[in-house]
This record gives C-alpha cells, structure tokens and sequence, in this order.
C-alpha cells in the first residue's frame, strides 16, 4: 500500500476548496491528501507555518508515512518554505510550488504603497500582505536541498498589470519570480494566477513531479498529436 501524503496549502484570501480537484486527482493516484484550511489573513507567514505543523503533528498520516509531499498554491508555497525551515520531516519527499512568489510579487508593492488602495489591501491580505513584496526577506540561510518544482504562468487578465509589471506575469507574480535557486525544474504553464489549481494541465505536472521529479516538457507535443488523432479519428469513414 503507498504510504505517502501529500500535503496542499491554499493561497491567501482563498480556502481549501482551491485544492479539491488536485486532491481528487492525488487520491486516484493513490497518495494520501491533507487538504489544509488556514487562516491566511489573519497572521503572519511564519505564524501560519506554525499552525500548519502543529495541525499536521496531529494526524497519523504525516507523522507516520513513508513520504511526505507539499503542494502549494501561492503564498502556500511560502508557507511550506516556513514550515521546512523550522520543521523539516526526517521523510520529506518532494514539494512543489504553483505561482508562488518566492521573490516577491509587484502588485503587492504597489497596493501597499497606493493612496487609495492601501487600506483596502491592507483589510484584504492582513498581515501576510506586505510579506509578499518584492523587498520582504523570508528566510535567512535558506538552502534549497529537497526536490523542488516550480510551476509558474504567464496569462494576465489584470487590467493594472500592463502599469505593474514590466515581465512575463500571472497577473500578480513574475514568471521570474517564482523562481529559487536550488530547485530542480521549473515550468510555464499559460494560465491565470487564480486558475492555476483548477487547471487540469497543472494538476498533471504537479502528479509528473510528485512521481518522477521531474516535469512534463513534452506536454504540448503530445497534447498536438493528441489533437491530430482524434481529428483523424473524427474525419475517417462513416458509419
């Protein structure tokens, strides 16, 4: 029996049902899944980390699997960064990380320092908001020694993005600052920021690294021959 769990960690402002679709997908995969609920808004990063492991220390299928996984979304990636800074399980598998922003994100910069929409970011994200700018530090000495996997996306549907951003974004987060050194891979996947855990093209590279520690840089081929069988198949002979 495959004893190993993955743990998903929502973004901030969202909740766990971001998750269901990657769990449900994990789950016939056959991983256990811990689908974390936390309070995003309401504490710092390091704070939630906290509370995550408390939580996780709690349930058999973390202290007691064969591996652990973490999948983040967002500032679940930063949050998972936290807890294996201070928390690392002696079985630690792989993580992966889908549009975090591990060097910061523009946007939050510019709310936080904006006349008008400060005070409205700052009810919004809590806490946690101006930890996701471009000038917050997380971690001191980081090392990146774990199988990491980085999944980012370049589709913004953000009508301030084209003032914000300068580079390739998702609409809150730079292709380029998703990246850490240190991790193993990292691919681009065009789809929007929010959509990302819903994107069945993403929830498939997060299963590809999770079993081979690796992604999938072949998907678009196979997706085009994919394409052309069934065209094939649509324009044989009739019935």
């Amino acid at each position: 029996m495959n004893k190993e769990t993955v743990i998903l960690l929502h973004g901030i402002t969202r909740s766990n049902l971001d998750m269901l679709m990657l769990k449900n997908r994990l789950s016939a995969e056959g991983y256990h899944c811990l689908n974390m609920q936390y309070p995003s808004t309401k504490h710092p990063i390091g704070d939630l980390s906290t509370m995550v492991h408390k939580a996780l220390e709690r349930e058999d299928r973390y202290t007691g699997a064969d591996k652990v996984h973490f999948v983040g979304h967002s500032m679940g990636g930063l949050v998972t960064r936290h807890i294996l800074a201070k928390h690392r399980p002696d079985n630690l598998g792989a993580v992966v990380m889908m549009g975090t922003p591990n060097k910061g994100s523009e946007m939050a910069n510019y709310a936080a320092d904006h006349r008008l929409l400060s005070k409205v970011f700052n009810r919004m994200f809590g806490p946690a908001g101006h930890q996701l700018r471009t000038d917050h530090q997380h971690l001191e000495d980081e090392i990146i020694d774990y199988p990491l996997g980085i999944i980012a996306s370049n589709i913004s549907l953000n009508p301030l993005a084209n003032r914000v951003f300068k580079a390739p974004n998702d609409s809150l987060v730079t292709v380029e600052n998703t990246k850490l050194e240190g991790m193993d891979d990292h691919i681009i996947i065009p789809s929007t920021h929010i959509t990302m855990p819903f994107d069945p093209r993403i929830i498939t590279q997060v299963t590809s690294f999770l079993k081979d520690g690796a992604f999938d840089h072949d998907y678009k081929t196979k997706m085009i021959r994919a394409g052309e069988l069934n065209a094939g198949i649509a324009n044989g002979p009739g019935l």
